[in-house]
This record gives C-alpha cells, sequence and structure tokens, in this order.
C-alpha cells in the first residue's frame, strides 16, 4: 500500500507541478518556470542531493482566495470523506464556538470522521509534532483555528469561511498543521518520512523556504498561545493574531499540505490536479514528468535550509546523465531562450520537434508520431 501512495505523490508532485499548471483554462499561458539547480551531496548519513531555487519576489496572487476556489476544495475532500452534506450551516461565531471549552473532556471519543482522517493523515504524514487530545474539539488551538477566518484580511475571509464550515476541511487542515507545518517553525526543518519529504519537495516549487517558515512560525504560535489561554477573550485574541499573520499565502499552504491526501487516487492528469490549481509551481525540475531526474521513495530523509532556500534529499535517486540532458531541454523551453533567434531579425518556430523522445507532458512523447506524419509526406521533423 505504502508503496503505491509514494508512487501516487511523486506522480502529482514531480509530474503535475512540473507541468506549470494555472488555476485558469489552458487557453492561458504557460508560466516561465525556473529550473531547479540539481547537484550532489555527501553528509554524514552517506549521499544524496542538494537542490537550489533562485530566491524569487512572492507571487501577489496567491494571497487572494476566490470562493469558488474553497467550494472546489470542500467538494473534493469531502467526496474523499464521504460527507457531502454534514457540513455546518452557519457561519463560527466567538461566544458559541468558545462556549465549548471546558464542556469536552481531553479525553473525549473523537467523531468516526476525526478518526478515519486522524488515522489517514497520520500514514501520510507521520505522528503529531505535539501531543494531540481523545479528541481535536477539546483542544484550545483547534477553537482557535475554527475562529480565526473571521480575522482575516479582504480577499480571504470569505474562502476561509467556506472551508471551515466543513468538519472534512477543517480537521484536514488542523492536522496538516500538527503532523508537518509545525516543523517549518525551527530554521533547519527535517522530514523523515518519505511522503512528508515529498510534500516538502512540491511545495518548494511553488513558495520560498522563508515563507514556509513564516507559516510554521505562525502555527507554532497558534499552539502555544492557545494552550495559555484561560478566558474566552484570550482566545479570540489569539485566534486574531492567527488569523492575521497566517493570511491568504499561509492558508493556501495549510489547504495545499491537507490536500496532499488526495494523492492516493489521482491519475497523472495534465493540468496536475487540486494540488497545482492551488499552489501552482514557479520552479521546474528537469525531466518534468514521470521520468523527471529526481525520484523520492520510501527511506527519503529530508532536511531544508531556510537561511539558503536549499533542499537536501538523502535516499533519493537520480539519472544524472539524463538529467543533464532533460535539464538543457527543460531550460530552453521554460526559460525562453527561443527568443535569442529574435536577435537577427527572424522568428524561428519548431512547428513539430525532434526534441521529444522522453517527455510524457501533455500526452507525449510527439517525436514518434511527428517522425510518422512527416516521412509519409516526405519531409523531416525539425
Amino acid at each position: 500500500m505504502q508503496t503505491r501512495v509514494i508512487h501516487a505523490l511523486y506522480v502529482l508532485l514531480l509530474g503535475g507541478l512540473a507541468l506549470g499548471a494555472t488555476a485558469a483554462g489552458a487557453e492561458e499561458k504557460l508560466p516561465v518556470l525556473e529550473p531547479v539547480g540539481v547537484s550532489g551531496y555527501q553528509g554524514d548519513e552517506g549521499q544524496g542531493l542538494r537542490l537550489t531555487f533562485k530566491r524569487l519576489r512572492p507571487n501577489p496572487a496567491l494571497a487572494l482566495w476566490t470562493v469558488g476556489e474553497a467550494r472546489e476544495v470542500v467538494e473534493t475532500l469531502e467526496e474523499k470523506f464521504q460527507q457531502a452534506g454534514r457540513r455546518l450551516e452557519e457561519k463560527p461565531h466567538p461566544a458559541t464556538l468558545v462556549g465549548m471549552l471546558g464542556i469536552l473532556p481531553v479525553d473525549a471519543r473523537p467523531s468516526s470522521l476525526e478518526r478515519r482522517v486522524r488515522e489517514e493523515y497520520e500514514a501520510l504524514l507521520g505522528p503529531a509534532l505535539v501531543e494531540l487530545p481523545g479528541t481535536l474539539e477539546s483542544a484550545k488551538w483547534f477553537q482557535a483555528l475554527k475562529l480565526s477566518p473571521l480575522y482575516m484580511g479582504e480577499g480571504v475571509r470569505e474562502a476561509a469561511l467556506e472551508l471551515f464550515s466543513s468538519p472534512a476541511v477543517l480537521l484536514s487542515v488542523g492536522l496538516s498543521m500538527m503532523l508537518y507545518a509545525l516543523a517549518w517553525a525551527a530554521p533547519e526543518p527535517v522530514f523523515s518520512k518519505a511522503l512528508a519529504g515529498a510534500v516538502t519537495l512540491g511545495l518548494l516549487l511553488t513558495y520560498s523556504a522563508a515563507e514556509l517558515y513564516t507559516v510554521g512560525q505562525a502555527c507554532l504560535k497558534l499552539y502555544q498561545e492557545a494552550e495559555a489561554a484561560r478566558t474566552r477573550e484570550e482566545l479570540e485574541a489569539v485566534a486574531r493574531r492567527f488569523g492575521k499573520a497566517l493570511g491568504g499565502v499561509g492558508l493556501r499552504v495549510l489547504v495545499t499540505v491537507a490536500g496532499a491526501k488526495l494523492a492516493r487516487g489521482l491519475p497523472e492528469v495534465p493540468n496536475g490536479g487540486l494540488w497545482a490549481r492551488l499552489s501552482p509551481p514557479r520552479f521546474a525540475l528537469a525531466g518534468g514528468g514521470t521520468r523527471g531526474s529526481v525520484r523520492v521513495m520510501a527511506g527519503t530523509r529530508a532536511q531544508v535550509n531556510v537561511a539558503d532556500g536549499t533542499l537536501v534529499l538523502m535516499g533519493v535517486t537520480a539519472n544524472t546523465a539524463a538529467a543533464a540532458v532533460t535539464s538543457a531541454v527543460s531550460t530552453a523551453r521554460t526559460t525562453g531562450a527561443c527568443s535569442e533567434s529574435k536577435q537577427d531579425g527572424h522568428h524561428r518556430h519548431h512547428l513539430c520537434t525532434n526534441k521529444n523522445d522522453l517527455s510524457e507532458n501533455h500526452g507525449g512523447p510527439w517525436t514518434p508520431r511527428f517522425e510518422g506524419v512527416l516521412r509519409t509526406s516526405g519531409d523531416e521533423p525539425g
């Protein structure tokens, strides 16, 4: 089972994401993706790979949400957990939510939905980084999380309220925080579970290590301050600070991690599935599709250096020769190298390409198909 899960998540992250999917339709221009630097690494634990990411300015579009995006997440996760029709009818209100504090004992039994969500996310991301109560509903940090959408800014608030009106989404986001996001509060977070390493790699194709560190710090402060709160007013203040600190980007990160759960059932699709629509990639690995040069597998260990934004992967495989070839092709395709042809006043473009014998992107490889067509007409691909 774990092997199939790892393969599915690998396909999602290193296949769909590297295609440069956007939230809009296929008619939009594909974004220019920056190449990820890949080099060998030798450490005390053995050999691995070091991935480096060019420093980019934050993408302001990721700080905003639409209610439509939120509804897509709700529908997808509820379908996965078969919880459609069990959403909260009313928007959260501080008096009603915080009033639950003290009613549920710490060792209260979780609902069947919570049991299932916890079991599946622990299998995906590993055990929680802090001690969890018998049911999340009895945790003060979880109650503060529920309240936080009320204090998010314009362009995020309504979508967050839509998301957290779903018990399946709220539980998924809460567990993603406690099982994964808290690790990002450290300057050099380590992820020892293979799938958590794959999630980390996928996130770094969109967000900088500094952005993810900020999210981790916000989650840590939520946990610490909420657990120290003694009154309803104090807990509301915690929720207010968290909502403002998290913002649209932080919410997108947490929901994207929660969406990694869906990798178990996602096939390889051109637009990269829900993950790529939530967090469209800004970087591409050499090779792009399912034959990309880096494969995350069982036993992989990931460590990030937030200061320089590098990711070290131990226990991965890479075909160095194939990586060099596919990297050159990928760079020409994604960095606009064809624009050099305009310098002499001419505009040269390939009508059919003889450079795609490997990539499965967009239905490829294309070269064998073009060769058959062109030879029929007496031409050659070029």
